[in-house]
């Protein structure tokens, strides 16, 4: 099976896509998709800003932010990071991402918009 990174990489050489957003963006699977509850919304909140940040992108424009995430991501995906469930992450009552697990996310989003200069709001 292959991880999301290894999919991204190969989609994104594959000639039967025009732009980045066609490729697909993933799922956010945790652990390269071999486990399950690992994953939490703000996840995939992620993935479909990053989708509609990079929509209507050459393949060209966005090789620098595939390989740049191979990278930097590589390792957490052959290790095979298991993440956390729901319930580690939100706070039960309100459904609100825990202050930590929230940080991390305008982290990663404020990496890329300052990386890429893509529009991503947080």
């Amino acid at each position: 099976m292959q991880n999301v990174i290894e999919r991204a990489v190969i989609l994104s050489d594959d000639d039967d896509y025009d732009t980045a957003h066609d490729a697909g963006a993933g799922n956010g699977a945790p652990a390269a998709g071999t486990t399950m509850a690992g994953a939490s919304p703000l996840e995939v909140i992620f993935v479909a800003k990053l989708a509609h940040a990079v929509e209507g992108m050459s393949r060209n424009d966005a090789g620098p932010i595939v390989a740049w995430m191979v990278e930097r991501y590589k390792n957490s995906q052959e290790d095979a990071l298991l993440g956390k469930p729901f319930q580690e992450l939100h706070d039960l009552e309100t459904l609100d991402p825990l202050p930590e697990w929230e940080a991390m996310y305008v982290e990663a989003i404020t990496e890329l918009k300052q990386e890429f200069s893509l529009e991503i709001d947080i």
